[in-house]
């Protein structure tokens, strides 16, 4: 008996000590991560790494929020309701890998109604995610659910030591030690893709709305201070409406930068329905000439004026091109859509010509608005989004035009669109179109019973405009035809259906390439917009920063053709050639990393321009790098010299770093497109080598196991 002594007492005493730890505080626990709730209210009091011991709440409030509801009566009256004013939760726990809170009878302020909530939590052992869901649903004979904030964690990172990775804009973009609200929709520009991390350290938090669907949704965080997700209700406005489980929120660890960050979001993406035909080098619906493209030029006008200059351009660059062709039509920009027939004269001509020089040649139209002014409304008003008041929504841009926003469940709208492609490629014979907005503005709450999907917020805005595209996508490839497809900026769900996605924002230091980290090899993301009056070095080192991203090139006017521009035009070509050179990394591979920097190689200074002409200041190294994994497991080193000075890089790479830790040698090959191509033989998988690179120009280092 005595023999048994010491084995029952270890348990015992390690139960002891987790109760003194926690309390009756419900957690989430293995091995890696501990999430601690609050017993009185629910909310989150602590968030703990438990590999490295490290926490991520600065201090627990008194009464933590998990969920917020917003409700509104009939008469436009709004009330809040949280899960702090409520009597404590009936909580369910079990073996720390589930948790569950219920608040059968929340109450609401004045009312004799209530709410219904439970959020349900689950960690599995040897996972370092844990997901939590929420189900919300109103009994009252006055309200209605508007949105549900959810999760609601207080006092997130420490503001002091905290970057905060956000999915926004062209790129994304690395705040470090904000203390200001970070804030966007889902999905559009302003957030793309529905994460963001926090780094303190090497210490990461993973933020995620995994949500397959597209629920419109907003991001708010304010580091230190709050971080909710808002998702907006289906039926708004319709008594006795619920939230249930719209899509599980992720909370993780992991250790690393940003970039750790992005691979884990990764994994998820390459699961969901925007990724499920493939990597692109597969895909057989993505045209070749539009894969193929290195560079592009932003057109305006007649076939007269473009014509030539897409010769002088494609000659320049001397790789693949393509021309974003705007003015295409006799309407006036941003006025009279979708009336954009008949185009000026001869454009079909002038679209024959360049395609006869392999040119991709793709004309704007606009995929969400119709002119309210047009003559033709009447018949489209039917299916033009609604607010709650039954409404217009209108959206005024520079042309002072009053544009209507159109609702994309409606057959008349889809219809429209697909009759606009259909006209292009057949009578004008495009080989591609741009429909603009579509993943680039958040979705519009339309109240129109008539439409048929549910009233205000949900996923049927996504889901409509994926139909839209999938069905003008697969005849863009039936009889022959082989026709792309692109949008405005970058939003997620819409991936499966769009060949390009438009990158046109201007271009920020603090930007980071979490979009390829994330979608590289299944998304072309193209154009590198910068002015081109702040100096060759200026452009050279924007140019340089989104070639090592993944980005095809370009997107200027006619100035950079100008002689003054020549310099600009020789790098931007350089480049472009370059692209092609690198094709089975930066279009089919993904990116994984950066080499470690360089302290010989100077810094270079230049001005970018923000979004209302401002100077920016932005200074980079002269030689950039990035590394990127080619489908065939090869890694592929690219480096490029903005500078017009030679510098000599010394490369330090480590097979064990980058996938190649069981190889006993690895072949080494230097491309730099102007001389053959230079091979050796390492043994091991580490080697240094000083690379001289000329001025302006690239190279590429291909690595494998030999």
């Amino acid at each position: 008996m005595n023999t048994l002594y010491p084995y029952f007492i270890i348990p015992v005493l390690i139960m002891s000590l987790a109760t003194a730890a926690f309390g009756d505080s419900p957690v989430l626990r293995n091995q890696s991560l501990s999430i601690r709730f609050n017993a009185d209210t629910g909310g989150v009091e602590s968030i703990r790494d438990l590999s490295s011991g490290h926490g991520f709440i600065l201090s627990p409030a008194p009464r933590p929020l998990l969920w917020r509801i917003l409700l509104r009566d009939a008469a436009g009256k709004t009330l809040t309701v949280d899960n702090a004013q409520q009597k404590p939760p009936a909580t369910e726990a079990n073996d720390s890998d589930h948790v569950q809170f219920t608040w059968d009878k929340a109450t609401i302020p004045g009312d004799t109604g209530y709410l219904k909530v439970q959020v349900d939590g689950d960690l599995k052992p040897g996972d370092s995610i844990a997901h939590l869901r929420i189900r919300a649903s109103v009994k009252s004979p006055r309200y209605s659910i508007w949105q549900v904030d959810f999760p609601v964690i207080s006092s997130l990172a420490d503001p002091t030591r905290a970057n905060v990775a956000v999915p926004r804009s062209n790129w994304g973009v690395l705040y470090h030690h904000q203390d200001s609200l970070l804030n966007g929709t889902y999905p559009s520009a302003s957030w793309p893709m529905e994460f963001l991390l926090v780094n303190e350290g090497d210490n990461g938090l993973y933020l995620a709305a995994e949500d397959p669907k597209g629920w419109f949704k907003e991001f708010n965080f304010i580091p230190g201070k709050e971080f909710a997700l808002t998702t907006f209700a289906e039926n708004m406005g319709v008594l006795r409406n619920s939230m249930d489980n719209p899509y599980p929120f992720a909370i993780g660890v992991y250790h690393g930068d940003w970039l750790a960050g992005c691979k884990v979001y990764r994994a998820w993406a390459l699961q969901q329905p925007w990724t499920s035909k493939g990597k692109l080098e597969r895909r057989k619906d993505v045209p070749r000439d539009f894969k193929d493209i290195a560079a592009w030029f932003n057109a305006s006008g007649d076939q007269a004026t473009v014509v030539p200059q897409m010769e002088h351009f494609e000659k320049a660059i001397g790789a693949p091109v393509a021309v974003h062709w705007y003015d295409w039509h006799e309407i006036p920009f941003d006025t009279h859509y979708p009336d954009y027939f008949p185009p000026k004269p001869g454009f079909s001509e002038g679209v024959d010509a360049l395609k006869k020089r392999n040119v991709v040649v793709m004309p704007y139209i606009n995929g969400r608005l119709w002119d309210s002014q047009n003559e033709d409304f009447a018949q489209a008003r039917p299916f033009a989004t609604k607010n709650e008041h039954q409404d217009l929504n209108i959206e005024i841009y520079g042309s002072g035009a009053k544009l209507a926003v159109m609702c994309p469940s409606t057959p008349f709208w889809q219809d429209k669109v697909f009759g606009i492609v259909r006209k292009l490629v057949t009578d004008e014979h495009v080989n591609a179109v741009y429909i603009d907005q579509i993943s680039s503005a958040a979705p519009r709450f339309c109240f129109d019973p008539t439409h048929h999907h549910p009233l205000g917020g949900g996923y049927w805005w996504v889901q409509s405009y994926c139909h839209m595209l999938g069905r003008i996508k697969k005849w863009c490839h039936q009889d022959g035809r082989d026709v792309a497809l692109t949008s405005e900026n970058n939003s997620e769900p819409y991936m499966a259906d769009l060949d390009g996605l438009l990158i046109w924002n201007p271009r920020y230091p603090n930007e980071i390439p979490m979009d390829t980290a994330v979608y590289s090899g299944y998304a072309i993301y193209f154009s590198t917009p910068i002015t081109l009056n702040d100096g060759d070095t200026s452009f050279a080192l924007a140019q340089g920063r989104d070639f090592l991203w993944g980005a095809q090139l370009g997107w200027m006017g006619p100035a950079l053709l100008e002689p003054q521009n020549a310099q600009k035009l020789a790098y931007m070509a350089t480049l472009a050639q370059a692209r092609v050179l690198a094709k089975p990394y930066l279009l089919y591979g993904e990116l994984i990393g950066f080499l470690q920097d360089d302290p010989s190689i100077p810094t270079l200074s230049g001005t970018w321009r923000g979004w209302s002409g401002e100077a920016v200041p932005v200074k980079l190294p002269a030689v950039m790098n990035a590394v990127w994994k080619g489908d065939d497991g090869s890694i592929g080193v690219l480096l490029t010299n903005t500078d017009t000075a030679a510098h000599t890089y010394h490369i330090v790479f480590n097979g064990d770093h980058w996938g190649l830790a069981d190889a006993s040698k690895l072949l080494v090959t230097l491309k730099d497109g102007s001389s053959p191509a230079n091979s050796q033989t390492v043994s091991g998988n580490h080697f240094t080598e000083d690379l001289e690179i000329d001025g302006r120009s690239v190279a590429l280092l291909s690595i494998r196991r030999k």
